[in-house]
């Protein structure tokens, strides 16, 4: 079995949209995941043939976001009015209609006749439900849609979009004794030079050397003065 989404046309309600079940299980998110949905995780849990239907679906699923009938809605207020209101004045009649049209008038008609008809039911001692009362139980409905229709849409232009084109690279060659010779020409390198071994003064890999009576001296102390500073310090690391 797959989600329905109802499509209207022409004020009425149409046959249901159903989606299949992979595609569905692709529009909604992980629970058991903290990661956030993307395109790419919701594409690779779909199969080829969902893939394949995602278009068109995306397509009919913007139909499912279109307001109520306001021909319908203004019946259906009208109904609700007369069977739980007191008020009798046709004056504060009109002025709540139109209020209440213009506060639900953004809602799909298969959205906004089971929140009134929730409300109603939630409704103590018969009293007419409010706007608000009516908003609070089609809102999360109507965002639920809102995110499914757009995924839908993210999906489908991630399908249709045309691919980038792979870049074709060269496969590896390795350089040969000529082209060694050639790019040792053009940047002036002897062969003479490329083959000499490289000379490392082993005493730079050394850790640091012991200070010296020359090392002081070349500082600025009397050889005197070095001597003696040197022999201090070997006292007291002896």
């Amino acid at each position: 079995m797959g989600q329905e989404i109802s499509i209207q046309a022409g004020g009425a309600v149409s046959p249901k949209l159903s989606i299949p079940r992979g595609i569905a299980s692709a529009l909604a998110d992980n629970r058991f995941s903290l990661t956030e949905w993307t395109t790419a995780t919701a594409l690779e849990r779909m199969d080829r043939s969902d893939r394949q239907r995602v278009p068109g679906l995306a397509q009919q699923a913007e139909a499912t976001l279109r307001p109520a009938d306001r021909e319908w809605l203004s019946d259906r207020l009208s109904t609700l009015w007369m069977f739980m209101s007191n008020e009798r004045d046709p004056d504060r009649t009109t002025t709540w209609l139109h209020e209440s049209m213009r506060l639900l008038d953004d809602l799909p008609q298969d959205i906004v006749s089971p929140a009134i008809d929730e409300a109603v039911k939630k409704s103590e001692r018969g009293f007419l439900p409010s706007i608000g009362a009516i908003r609070a139980i089609a809102d999360p409905m109507l965002e639920d849609r809102r995110q499914k229709v757009r995924r839908l849409r993210m999906l489908a232009d991630a399908i249709l979009a045309p691919e980038m084109p792979k870049l074709e690279r060269e496969p590896f060659k390795p350089c040969s004794p000529e082209d060694a010779a050639e790019i040792m020409a053009e940047n002036g390198i002897s062969r003479m030079e490329a083959t000499k071994p490289r000379c490392i003064d082993p005493t730079r890999l050394r850790g640091p050397k012991a200070i010296t009576v020359e090392d002081y001296v070349s500082l600025g102390l009397t050889r005197e003065a070095a001597e003696r500073a040197i022999a201090e310090f070997q006292g007291r690391t002896a």
